[in-house]
C-alpha cells in the first residue's frame, strides 16, 4: 500500500474500525478488505486486470481440485525449479519441519551441492530445530550454515512495521526478519516452506478438527467440564485437551478463533472496545463457511479464507 500512497498523494486514508476489530481476533485484516477505507486486497488465486478504464478479476484456482492429489509432488518440484531461476545466489531456509525439508530436497536435486541452506539456533531447546536441520542438510550434501538469532526488539519492530503494509500479528515476524537479514549476507534469494502447514493440515488445530469429526456430537456440558480442568502447559497434552474442549463446545465461529490463535474473542472485545458497534469476527468466520464440509475440511477452508493477501487496489 506504500506504492498506492505514492501514486495517490492527495487521497484521504482513513482507518476502518471493522478492520481493527477483526485484527484483534485474527491477527490480520481479513480479505478482501484492508485496514484502510476504500482499499481492497486482491484475493488469493485471482488475477486483477486494469485496462485504463475498467477493472476485471478472474479466479484461476478454487482450492478444490481433486485431481491434484496424485500430482502434488510434481507441482511442488516444478514450483521450486521455477523459483531457482536467478542470476544471484539462491538459498533455502531449512527448519526441522516437513515443508521446508521438501523444498530443500527439490532444490538440491536442481542445484546440487552448491545449494546453501540456513537455519537459526534458538536458546530454548523446545523451539530449537537447528540439529535436525543440520542432519537434513548433511544427508542432502549441501552447504549448511547455522545463523545466530540477533534481535534488537525495538529497532527490529520498527523496521517490521515499516515494511508490513497492514497490522499483522505474526509471532515469528521478528525472528524471521532477523534470520532473513543474516542470510542476506550470503545470498539474495531464499526459498522457504511457509504455507505448507495451512495447505496440508500440519497444525494441531487440524488434528483437533479431525478428532472432532470422529467424536461427533457430544453434550456441551461435557466439553465445558473438560475445559474447566486445571491448567497445564499450553503445549502439554492436558493443555491441548482443554483447548480442544473449549473449541468443541463453542459455536463454529468461536471454535475457529479458539483453535487458531490466542487473540481476543468477542466477549473479550466487548469488555474493552470503545468505538462504534462492530460486526463480530465470529460472524465473519461463519459467513465464510461452506456447507457440507467435514470439520477438518472446514478448518482448512477457513484458513484459506482468513489469510491476508499481499496485493492491494
Amino acid at each position: 500500500m506504500k506504492a498506492l500512497k505514492a501514486l495517490l498523494p492527495n487521497a484521504k486514508w482513513s482507518v476502518r474500525e471493522q478492520g481493527v476489530y477483526d485484527y484483534l481476533s485474527l491477527g490480520c485484516v481479513p480479505q478482501p478488505e484492508t485496514i484502510f477505507q476504500d482499499v481492497q486486497q486482491v484475493p488469493p488465486a485471482t488475477v486483477l486486470t486494469f485496462d485504463g478504464g475498467k477493472i476485471t478479476t478472474r479466479q484461476f484456482q478454487s482450492g478444490h481440485n481433486g485431481n491434484a492429489h496424485g500430482t502434488v509432488r510434481e507441482h511442488i518440484r516444478e514450483s521450486v525449479r521455477l523459483r531457482l531461476r536467478s542470476d544471484v545466489p539462491v538459498g533455502v531456509f531449512l527448519s526441522g519441519g516437513v515443508d521446508s525439508t521438501i523444498v530443500a530436497i527439490e532444490a538440491a536435486k536442481e542445484v546440487g551441492e552448491s545449494l546453501r541452506t540456513f537455519t537459526v539456533k534458538m536458546d530454548d531447546p523446545a523451539l530449537d530445530e537447528s540439529a535436525v536441520a543440520a542432519d537434513t542438510a548433511r544427508a542432502l550434501g549441501v552447504r549448511h550454515e547455522v545463523l545466530p538469532l540477533e534481535i534488537s526488539p525495538r529497532e527490529d519492530l520498527l523496521s517490521v512495521v515499516r515494511h508490513y503494509d497492514q497490522p499483522f500479528a505474526d509471532s515469528s515476524a521478528l525472528p524471521s526478519w532477523a534470520v532473513a537479514r543474516a542470510a542476506a549476507r550470503h545470498v539474495k534469494v531464499v526459498l522457504n516452506g511457509d504455507g505448507g502447514d495451512e495447505l496440508f493440515a500440519g497444525y494441531r488445530r487440524h488434528l483437533a478438527a479431525f478428532q472432532l469429526g470422529r467424536v461427533g456430537c457430544v453434550p456441551r456440558f461435557l466439553w465445558k467440564a473438560v475445559a474447566a480442568l486445571p491448567a497445564g502447559g499450553r503445549r502439554s497434552r492436558l493443555g491441548f485437551l482443554r483447548r480442544f474442549a473449549r473449541g468443541a463446545g463453542s459455536t463454529a465461529g468461536r471454535r475457529y478463533l479458539e483453535w487458531s490463535n490466542d487473540l481476543l474473542l468477542e466477549t473479550d472485545k466487548q469488555r474493552h472496545w470503545q468505538g462504534d458497534a462492530m460486526r463480530s469476527t465470529e460472524e465473519w468466520v461463519e459467513a465464510q463457511m461452506e456447507p457440507g464440509l467435514s470439520p477438518l475440511r472446514q478448518q482448512m477452508h477457513l484458513d484459506r479464507a482468513s489469510i491476508c493477501s499481499a496485493i492491494y487496489w
